[in-house]
């Protein structure tokens, strides 16, 4: 049966939040075999974060949590590079220009290392003088790939002059998969590139294309953090050890707590704010609460790769689907979950709870997992907080209301 609770705790928010701006609850674990990158509360600047340390992301203050991820461009940092005339781009990085291997009408000129909002960086200066010239930087030459989804990124700026239009490319030995056009500005940019299939490729050239068309001038850019990911979207920045040139990788955010610890023992309420990117990959979980095992959970995710929410409950080892609740997108939402033996209500954005009682977990539930089931295979990418969690399971009435405003 629903457990009752008082009217004053229904909607409270006074209570210590579980996630709040900033901080963590006591008892609510993080771990994290890796450093990680986070946006800092100007939203613009990167810090980078030691193992197990959270990241709350941006203003808000929200945190950051993130599957593993595997940057296979090998020197993200651009150590190597070395200013001069024409210099020498980041070990790997290959240019392509005025300068020789018969791209005429731009020279280049790398300027050398810099720093660009926290992250390392390079300057290269770029003079044009021909309509109809080219020039290419490829970061790496001939990187070998599996089969799969991948997404091709970089940080961009403009330090001085006015840059052509330029172009984020992923070319190659079958032809170039994917492109995007982009201007850069005073303001750091990140094209994507999304490759939904790499087909018949086996060797990719994530580059960058100069092209003056009817442009003529000198212009200095400034490049950090190219990043290759075999995945739908680009994560936050990963980045080898400094001094390292290797492809490296973030470990995945685990985050747990012992509902006992937390005081409930029972019929919970967990209600919140989260936000998601806009390209969901499959099996991707806001929440789960389970009995240590994935046979009895109680969860809250996306396992269709999809923008819907659904329930997604398990018991006795039994799972009979999914069940919608509705449609996010890449702004934050409020959502909020009753969980009692043999029924799910969750509501989103404020609209009337979905109820769900098949295959719901009739025991205690003991461990709640936020961003991630208890195998560690469903994680989620995103930020989460505010998020509160109560004794007992409200009102579908109550509920509803705590999905808004939170």
């Amino acid at each position: 049966m629903i457990g009752i609770i008082p009217a004053s705790l229904t909607l409270s928010r006074s209570a210590p939040p579980l996630i709040g701006s900033g901080t963590l609850l006591s008892g609510v674990t993080l771990t994290r075999a890796s450093k990680a990158w986070v946006r800092g509360t100007d939203d613009v600047s990167w810090a980078e974060m030691t193992n197990d340390q959270p990241r709350f992301q941006g203003g808000a203050r929200r945190l950051l949590v993130e599957g593993a991820r595997t940057n296979l461009v090998r020197n993200p940092r651009a150590q190597g590079v070395v200013g001069g005339t024409p210099g020498t781009p980041p070990t790997n990085a290959q240019m392509l220009g005025g300068n020789a291997n018969g791209f005429g009408g731009i020279t280049y000129r790398v300027v050398g290392a810099a720093t660009l909002n926290g992250l390392p960086a390079w300057d290269v200066e770029f003079t044009c003088a021909s309509a109809a010239a080219i020039s290419l930087i490829n970061f790496e030459v001939g990187l070998p790939i599996a089969a799969g989804a991948y997404t091709w990124s970089a940080m961009y700026q403009a330090v001085s002059g006015t840059a052509p239009g330029l172009t984020q490319l992923l070319g190659s030995n079958v032809g170039d998969l994917a492109s995007q056009a982009f201007s850069p500005g005073a303001a750091a940019s990140r094209p994507e590139v999304r490759v939904a299939s790499s087909g018949s490729a086996t060797n990719v050239w994530p580059s960058l294309k100069i092209t003056a068309a009817g442009f003529s001038g000198t212009f200095v850019l400034r490049i950090a953090a190219p990043q290759l990911e075999q995945a739908g979207f680009a994560s936050t920045p990963v980045l080898p050890s400094a001094g390292t040139v290797a492809a490296s990788t973030r470990a995945t955010d685990f985050l747990a707590a012992s509902l006992p610890a937390l005081g409930i023992a029972g019929d919970f309420t967990i209600w919140g704010r989260a936000i998601v990117p806009s390209g969901i990959p499959g099996g991707m979980y806001l929440l789960s609460a389970d009995d240590g095992t994935n046979n009895n959970r109680a969860a809250l995710g996306w396992p269709g790769g999809t923008s819907i929410l659904n329930h997604s409950p398990t018991a006795a080892g039994s799972f009979t689907g999914n069940s919608t609740i509705g449609a996010t997108d890449a702004n934050a939402f409020g959502f909020s979950l009753a969980v009692s033996s043999g029924r799910m209500a969750a509501s989103l954005n404020g609209a009337a709870p979905v109820i769900r009682t098949t295959a719901v977990p009739t025991v205690t539930l003991t461990t709640l997992r936020v961003g991630n089931l208890g195998l560690g295979s469903s994680p989620m990418f995103g930020e989460i907080g505010p998020l509160m969690i109560r004794p007992g399971a409200v009102s579908d009435a109550a509920l509803q209301s705590l999905s808004v405003g939170t």
